[in-house]
């Protein structure tokens, strides 16, 4: 069959296509401009457009900006000499933009991105091209438990996750791993809000050149922060680095008992303002109602997804978001008290870029991922040397988690705290004898600070970080401790930066909202890590077990 182009002789100009088509009646009259109806043969002539060239054939105006990829014609279709030198065919060989039937996302790699226009993008441009991400979501935490939190719950729906510690991201550790998810763990969540920002924009730019799908700020579950504090300016300098204009507000992780409802935060069905939350040393919670209290952080508009919306389904959601956007809405608190209402957002917010909350929304969306297949990391196996038990927080589920140590036959090394503040380097030198002489008789101690929710002050909470980290330090170089267990979201991070860890991959799950890590850089260690509200109370022997075990 002759093409449209050979028959049309039309003069040298501008670019138009051709495309020809059965006949239908009126097909003869369409105007030019007008997009095709049927997919069919694409060839190019060059001159302007005219109104008919013959029966059954129709002329569309090439539109600004079209791409067309310079993929083989039959040799009938191909362009005469002095035609415009680009052509290609319509189904699946490249030709994108309004001509095309359906929308296509523009194709960066493979033998359609040729050499010829990879060498006009900027260097920059190359290197990212260059890399085939297959990292589904970033996760940004404000501060190492709350990563571990992250990090466990994804593990849980079956993806495959690194986390790694602090802003700069060691990206040559993890390579070959190919994981689903980063979850970068910074501690910011008690810091100044622009300290804490350019902390996250530090962490944005390492993460950035593996172009994840979606970014998450990950944020405690019983929203830790005080009316000046920074969870608002961590969600507006977000939107601002993904360069988004909206993202919901999901802090509910039914699991651990943390539920919003009507923008209120509940623990265990009682508000957040009513619980040992409203005591705690450094982020004291006194309002429960996370609408009022977060528009008090940012200058962005703060609104509200209700519970009756997300339990008409995701068609609701995606709607009322619309809505708020037309309101001029910018970050939205979004109701669960279920884990099904956390896949309903999940799933309504698949095409945001930028997710905020706790763990709970972290968890539900490996079910919003399309063409993906659950699996685990090749994580290395749990490391040789002695354990040692840590316990910094003065949480009440810590506290029950200590008892039930003591009242099971455990080892327990309690802190002096009058010792530590007035001589702490003293202290941690009786502490680390204590521990060497627990290793010699062969049991596995337990090191607790034993203070009671509301008697610590900023400081001590300060000395009890600092200690631990030190005990840390000189019983991995001197004990030949590679197996720590740690409770208490501080300690953890204290601990954590004491010994190096920059990278590792998560092993296992030992509670919900408490992995099992396996380090990666440095090798050799296994840590389980916790907040001090998480983990039930035969969490240490739970975790002396699965770290000696697998």
């Amino acid at each position: 069959m002759e093409s449209c182009l050979e028959r049309s002789g039309h003069p040298c100009g501008t670019v138009s296509a051709v495309r020809h088509r059965a006949r239908r009646p009126g097909l003869d009259q369409q105007r030019p401009g007008r997009h095709p109806v049927r997919a069919g043969l694409f060839c190019f002539q060059s001159g302007p457009p005219v109104q008919r060239l013959q029966p059954g054939c129709a002329l569309v105006q090439a539109p600004a900006g079209w791409v067309a990829s310079r993929a083989r014609l039959p040799a009938r279709g191909r362009c005469p000499a002095g035609a415009n030198e680009h052509h290609g065919k319509f189904r699946g060989h490249g030709l994108r933009g309004p001509l095309a039937r359906a929308p296509r996302r523009q194709q960066r790699t493979g033998p359609l991105f040729s050499r010829r226009c990879r060498a006009r993008l900027a260097p920059q441009e190359r290197k990212e091209s260059a890399v085939n991400s297959t990292l589904r979501l970033a996760v940004l935490a404000d501060d190492y438990t709350g990563g571990a939190d992250a990090a466990s719950m994804l593990v849980r729906a079956g993806a495959r996750v690194v986390q790694c510690f602090g802003p700069d991201v060691a990206l040559s550790a993890i390579s070959g791993l190919a994981p689903d998810a980063i979850v970068a763990s910074l501690k910011i969540r008690s810091i100044e809000p622009d300290l804490a920002c350019e902390t996250l924009r530090r962490a944005f730019r390492a993460l950035s050149p593996l172009r994840p799908r979606q970014w998450q700020l990950k944020y405690c579950s019983t929203f830790d922060s005080t009316e000046r504090g920074n969870i608002g300016p961590l969600c507006s300098e977000l939107l601002t680095l993904a360069g988004e204009p909206f993202t919901i507000a999901a802090p509910a992780l039914p699991v651990n008992g943390r539920t919003q409802y009507r923008g209120h935060l509940f623990v265990h069905g009682v508000l957040l303002s009513e619980s040992p939350m409203r005591d705690h040393p450094i982020t004291p919670m006194r309002d429960s109602n996370l609408v009022r209290h977060l528009q008090k952080q940012t200058a962005r508009r703060v609104g509200l997804i209700p519970l009756e919306t997300v339990r008409r389904g995701v068609t609701a959601v995606r709607s009322h978001i619309a809505e708020l956007q037309k309101q001029g809405i910018e970050i939205a608190l979004a109701d669960a008290i279920l884990d099904d209402d956390l896949l309903v957002l999940a799933r309504a917010c698949r095409s945001l870029r930028v997710l905020t909350g706790g763990s709970g929304i972290t968890a539900a969306l490996p079910a919003a991922w399309t063409r993906w297949t659950p699996g685990a990391l090749s994580a290395p196996r749990n490391a040789a040397g002695r354990t040692l038990l840590l316990a910094g927080s003065c949480s009440e589920a810590t506290l029950r988690q200590i008892r039930h140590w003591q009242q099971s036959g455990g080892l327990l090394i309690p802190v002096d705290a009058q010792a530590l503040l007035g001589s702490p380097g003293l202290e941690a030198q009786r502490l680390h004898a204590a521990i060497a002489a627990a290793f010699d008789c062969g049991a596995v101690p337990l090191v607790a600070s034993s203070s009671p929710p509301g008697a610590r002050t900023p400081m001590a909470a300060e000395s009890i970080e600092k200690l631990f980290a030190a005990i840390a330090a000189r019983a991995a170089a001197g004990l030949d401790v590679r197996r720590i267990a740690v409770a208490g979201g501080e300690t953890s991070g204290a601990v954590i930066d004491a010994i190096g860890l920059r990278a590792a991959a998560v092993a296992s799950e030992l509670s919900p909202g408490v992995p099992v890590l396996a380090s990666l850089d440095p090798p050799g260690f296994t840590l389980v890590p916790k907040s001090g509200n998480f983990g039930p109370p035969e969490f240490f022997r739970l975790a002396l077990e699965i770290m000696e075990n697998g």
